[in-house]
């Protein structure tokens, strides 16, 4: 058997994890739901009933010590993920770990550098990465073969008042990088204070090392919640609507024009892509990338070293950088 544990049972493990190790578990029988942990002891007891692992725990090194775990998933606040995974990885465990891997690049630096030590698989938890509509969205422009020139990135959430928005941000920073297939070569930073709002308004103007330009625009307090990324090519723009806030009812939507033409217009739900946020977000995706590789036995895309443009780059917003060359 396949065994998997859990450290953290918190709400956005509960929300979007257990319901993916469930599913996971239930469409591979080679695969045990092993066991959670949780400081709090109700909730790692609610979290093993509800979505079907066989022990809980309270204290991590003790379900470490105790219980043979092919695959751990970590799933805890960013301000103790380093040194909850660097404990983790003297026990030689493959390691799938919620974004971001760290605060900033020297805890990154520090994780990256014990995994190569110890030879341990790691993937980070960058959900939309493996979004089914979003991995559509990059196969239609990898199918079309066009020189990419540019892209925007409308990042809104509504009444979001947590003053670090750096952690939020990181999903549009990430994906951005991943649909333009290239790493950054430099940022310039622009915020925007307002007065009602203690993070403000955040804009990237990016160029990236394949020389596509972005902008990159990140509205805490907006009237809804949206992603969308729009990316133009000669004669040639596409629209993806990230499956978020009033479009998780469609599971999002990927439009392309060419020459003044509509030439595809389809939602997720168009596309059989279910609307449940743990599936049509990614998160269930994230998972079983990881577990499948980890049981194949083969190399992880998307590990710590892959995320740490991303981290740098959201710890730029954090620390109000202006500029920033890579």
């Amino acid at each position: 058997m396949f065994n998997i544990c859990v450290i953290g049972c918190g709400s956005m493990s509960k929300a979007v994890h257990g319901p993916s190790f469930n599913k996971y578990a239930k469409e591979n029988s080679n695969v045990n739901l092993l066991a959670c942990c949780d400081l709090d002891e109700d909730k790692a007891k609610n979290y093993a009933s509800n979505f079907g692992f066989s022990k809980y725990y309270t204290d991590m090194n003790q379900m470490l010590i105790n219980e043979h775990i092919d695959a751990i998933s970590i799933i805890v606040p960013v301000s103790q993920t380093e040194n909850i995974v660097l404990q983790v990885m003297e026990y030689n465990i493959p390691m799938i770990i919620e974004k971001p891997p760290g605060l900033n690049q020297r805890q990154c630096e520090n994780m990256i550098s014990k995994s190569k030590s110890h030879n341990i698989l790691t993937q980070v938890a960058f959900n939309r990465r493996y979004s089914p509509l979003i991995v559509s969205f990059k196969e239609l422009l990898n199918k079309h073969s066009l020189n990419l020139e540019y892209i925007k990135c409308d990042f809104y959430r509504n009444h979001r008042k947590d003053k670090d928005f750096s952690t939020t941000a990181i999903h549009g920073i990430d994906t951005t990088r991943f649909l333009v297939g290239s790493d950054y070569k430099d940022v310039r930073f622009t915020y925007q204070s307002l007065e009602n709002s203690p993070v403000g308004n955040i804009y990237l103007d990016c160029t990236f090392k394949n020389n596509v330009k972005a902008h990159l625009n990140f509205i805490p307090c907006a009237g809804k919640s949206q992603e969308e990324y729009i990316i133009n090519s000669y004669d040639n723009t596409f629209i993806l609507k990230h499956a978020v806030g009033n479009d998780l009812k469609t599971a999002g939507r990927i439009t392309h024009y060419e020459n003044a033409i509509k030439l595809y217009d389809k939602t997720g739900l168009d596309m059989n892509i279910s609307n449940e946020n743990y599936i049509c977000a990614g998160f269930y995706g994230e998972n079983k990338h990881f577990f499948n590789h980890v049981i194949n036995n083969q190399d992880i895309k998307g590990n710590i070293a892959d995320g740490l443009q991303s981290v740098i780059i959201a710890e730029c917003i954090r620390d109000k950088v202006k500029y920033y060359s890579f």
